[in-house]
């Protein structure tokens, strides 16, 4: 009997560790920007970000909850529960019930899978510019994807049957449009091919409100192309704005297998085997065709973001963030649909124990780590204090280094970068993170003795 409170204790614990982890989390890159306050309103501020800095509509959550640790800390908590439910919503095609420990049990696997997969969990959770540009949008188009495909696939009209109203859809597609340059473009596409599908092909009447939801989601999209400081972020990383190099193109492509084969080969092993174990599984008439083409879809969706986000003028892991959910999608579905096929309890159970152990250990280093590399935050700041007591001119012995000895390259699942090139020995030049400190603590030059 009492073994039923062990999925409670879990996901109490991992909570409560992401929230310690979440006050420790040293501030890193463009969250130094936040250091000191601004005259500017969240609104205001956004508004300046839309035409010389970040137009995304995301921004104006970094805005607002960055120079507020209780707000950061509320934000973050509800962006990974919510992510790991909207998971299970996308999987299951319902909200998970809290007081059935079966549905506990499956939200500490998709949590479990998640966190193991991901490989960069510290970037998207801790990080403000990262967790509400790219994980708080991923959430919101996996949401556009459920009730899309409910409608188009499972005659599930949401929209309808809750009877949301038409200014919020509206409102909501517009935001959904603004969220990011690389994923509208592929959810646009998918939701009039399906509708000229079902319009034209299969004869049928398109509700309203749906249609609604497409139409506001290009007048969003267009509102974030089109955005001034799209053409003076091309311009500073050297890049022709709306222009195209094959060479460019290409060596990007080659960047992105790089970045799946050091942050997410498993990952990538854990997809092919689900695609293939689909396969058999339709083969065998083992599952709907309706699911395997959701599936299908679900892949289809991840994989197409691929070239588009080739096309950026910079890459990183985050933007790959909703492809990967797309493909976790599709590894969560088929793994749940194969225990159901197969009543494969024992491995249900393995999975979970594994998941439990791996979340609890991930979330109790995460823990150690963010409260090393605060220390070290706090040590280098106040180093700069108080050589600031005396001159204007401060050189320190060393740079910021966030990562611990012990843990190796688990450090990279935490910390976005090690923040030793946050200060260099270069008086001449500022990193942004010099400039930052610079203006913080009212500083001539900030640099570091050169290493001999």
């Amino acid at each position: 009997m009492k073994s039923k409170y062990i999925p409670y204790f879990v996901i109490a614990f991992i909570n409560f560790c992401f929230v310690l982890s979440a006050v420790y989390y040293p501030p890193l890159r463009d969250e130094l920007y936040y250091l000191y306050p601004t005259k500017l309103n969240v609104f205001q501020e956004y508004g300046n970000a839309y035409f010389v800095g970040n137009p995304r509509i995301g921004q104006f959550f970094c805005n607002l909850i960055s120079r507020h640790l209780l707000l950061k800390i509320i934000f973050e908590l509800l962006t990974f529960n919510s992510l790991i439910v909207v998971f299970f919503l996308l999987t299951l095609r319902r909200l998970p019930v809290l007081r059935n420990v079966n549905d506990l049990l499956k939200l500490i696997i998709i949590a479990g899978l998640f966190i193991f997969l991901i490989n960069y969990f510290g970037e998207m959770f801790y990080y403000t510019p990262f967790i509400t540009n790219y994980t708080f949008t991923t959430i919101i188009y996996l949401l556009y994807i459920f009730i899309v495909s409910e409608y188009y696939l499972n005659n599930n009209n949401i929209l309808e049957n809750h009877h949301v109203n038409i200014f919020l859809i509206i409102f909501s597609g517009i935001f959904i449009g603004m969220c990011n340059e690389h994923v509208p473009p592929v959810l646009i596409g998918a939701s009039f091919l399906a509708l000229f599908w079902n319009f034209f092909i299969k004869k049928k009447k398109i509700d309203y409100k749906i249609a609604i939801s497409h139409i506001s989601l290009v007048a969003g999209y267009l509102l974030l192309f089109f955005a001034p400081a799209n053409r003076v972020k091309f311009k500073v990383v050297g890049k022709q704005s709306y222009g195209f190099n094959i060479w460019d193109y290409l060596k990007n492509f080659k960047s992105i297998l790089n970045l799946y084969r050091y942050y997410n080969l498993e990952l990538v092993l854990f997809l092919v085997s689900s695609v293939i174990l689909v396969l058999f599984l339709y083969r065998k008439k083992s599952i709907q065709k309706i699911f395997f083409i959701r599936l299908l879809i679900f892949f289809l969706l991840g994989l197409l973001c691929i070239p588009i986000v080739a096309y950026s003028p910079l890459l990183g892991t985050r933007l790959l963030f909703f492809t990967n959910a797309m493909f976790l999608v599709v590894i969560f579905s088929v793994y749940f649909k194969s225990v159901e096929v197969y009543k494969a309890q024992k491995i249900r159970t393995l999975v979970y124990i594994f998941a439990s152990c791996f979340s609890v250990s991930f979330f109790i280093i995460s823990v150690l780590l963010s409260y090393n590399g605060r220390k070290n935050y706090s040590y280098i700041t106040s180093q700069i204090a108080e050589a600031r007591r005396t001159s204007k001119n401060v050189i320190l012995s060393e740079s910021f280094n966030f990562y611990t000895d012990t843990f190796g390259n688990f450090n990279r699942r935490i910390f976005l970068e090690n923040g030793e090139e946050y200060i260099d020995s270069n008086i001449n030049k500022d990193t942004s993170e010099e400039m930052n400190f610079k203006t913080f603590y009212n500083l001539n030059n900030l640099s570091v003795k050169k290493k001999h």
